[in-house]
């Protein structure tokens, strides 16, 4: 049914996929800049 509805709708898949590979990719590297920046253990609880 969802995949009816983005088909009406006109939303294009292979869009959203690239949009949410490049939020994969900004988080991650948010993730290795806090490691830098704060040290591992204080990056683990910030990155959770």
């Amino acid at each position: 049914m969802k995949s009816f509805i983005f088909r009406f709708l006109g939303v294009d898949f292979s869009e959203l996929d690239r949009q949410i590979d490049k939020l994969r990719e900004l988080r991650d590297s948010y993730r290795e800049a806090n490691i830098r920046h704060y040290g591992s253990e204080l990056a683990a609880l910030l990155n959770d």
